[in-house]
């Protein structure tokens, strides 16, 4: 990627410095890397300890898995016992959609009466005709957002994955669902623009921890340093 920077103007180049913060990591490193090399590195005007800086910061949000919350999940360690589950703020966040979801649904039921009501009438209220053509397409948004938080409420009602010592053990709602003391059960996955983490169990069957649809740089960083850990 070092390469791609080489065939750029100096102006090309500042501008990507100016844009530094808004680069990913592996473009961040293969800039810095691209100045490095630079003779005349006094003309672009560039404070190379703060770029640097930026990119530790990253790769230490990383290895502390910062970047697991996003994906609703959270990983605690002490040594001895690691358990990965889903995160107090997954928890809220999908309480919080299921209620504006709720809210919503509710206006899809309200919005079809008012549109039956105008559709046996020959006199057409205005007022109403708009608030239906406004709530049916709400109604049917809020209950989108219901089934996918009920959804995921549901696929991650007790979820629980420990490691005491080799020993793994996958639980789903409250249940053991999948157990296994060796290492190479523990694999990841990418499928289209899908990327998982699971336990490779008998007859070649997945038990799934985590599923992340087209992840970005930082989010397979996170799911194949948390593999190390849970492996280390």
């Amino acid at each position: 990627m070092k390469k791609v920077y080489q065939d750029k103007t100096k102006e090309e180049i500042k501008l990507l410095i100016d844009s530094f913060k808004d680069l990913t990591i592996d473009r961040k490193k293969s800039l810095v890397e691209f100045l490095d090399a630079e003779e005349d590195l006094s003309s672009y005007g560039v404070d190379m300890a703060a770029l640097k800086e930026a990119i530790t910061k990253e790769e230490k949000q990383i290895d502390s898995f910062a970047y697991l919350d996003n994906l609703g999940f959270e990983f605690l360690d002490n040594g001895t016992h690691q358990v990965l589950q889903r995160s107090y703020s997954s928890h809220v966040i999908n309480y919080i959609t299921l209620f504006i979801g709720i809210l919503l649904s509710i206006m899809l039921p309200f919005g079809l009466g008012v549109m039956f009501e105008m559709s046996t009438t020959e006199v057409v209220d205005s007022d109403l005709a708009m608030q239906s053509v406004l709530m049916i397409p709400m109604g049917f948004v809020g209950a989108l957002l219901l089934f996918r938080a009920a959804s995921r409420m549901e696929n991650f009602k007790g979820f629980k994955f420990e490691r005491h010592g080799q020993q793994m053990s996958l639980f789903k709602k409250n249940k053991l669902v999948y157990q296994t003391a060796n290492p190479e059960d523990l694999q990841i996955s990418m499928k289209d623009e899908s990327m998982a983490i699971y336990l490779s169990g008998p007859d070649e069957k997945k038990y799934t921890l985590m599923e992340v649809d087209r992840p970005n740089i930082y989010f397979r960083r996170t799911i194949h340093r948390l593999r190390e850990q849970l492996l280390n």
